[in-house]
């Protein structure tokens, strides 16, 4: 089980059946489908210093762009409510709940954001070795 700290939640996730895994990656896949020519690129000059970061930035947004522009916006806003309901959230009882998009993110979407990729980092951490963290290390999954 893997766990992160969010804008002051807690949340975990646990590891997906395979099959759900691989019917997940099919749709991240077909949605970050324009992106992933320029990942390759994005990746490597990430790690060549501050100028390297900022252009890698520079490409990342681009990519983004790619994928809002060829996206459909229901299928992309499906994805990103699914994979953060399949994180529970810690309530102030101490008891974990199934997240409930709405609730959660309402007014915080980025939060949403930031779920969503560790989701997605802890389903797949293997397609996210050597892709650098946060910076936070409550943010690299555990367990």
């Amino acid at each position: 089980m893997a766990e992160t700290k969010i804008g002051g939640v807690e949340y975990r996730v646990e590891t997906l059946l395979a099959r759900d895994a691989v019917a997940l990656q099919m749709r991240v896949m077909r949605i970050l489908g324009p992106a992933m020519n320029a990942m390759p690129e994005v990746l490597s000059t990430y790690f060549k210093g501050q100028e390297g970061r900022q252009l890698a930035n520079q490409k990342a947004l681009a990519a983004i762009g790619d994928i809002v522009a060829k996206s459909d916006p229901a299928e992309a806003t499906q994805l990103v409510v699914d994979v953060c309901e399949l994180a529970e959230s810690r309530r102030p009882s101490g008891d974990y709940e199934k997240v409930s998009f709405d609730q959660e993110f309402s007014g915080k979407l980025m939060d949403a954001y930031k779920l969503m990729a560790f989701v997605l980092q802890a389903q797949f951490g293997e397609l996210f070795q050597g892709v650098p963290a946060n910076g936070s290390p409550a943010g690299t999954p555990k367990g």
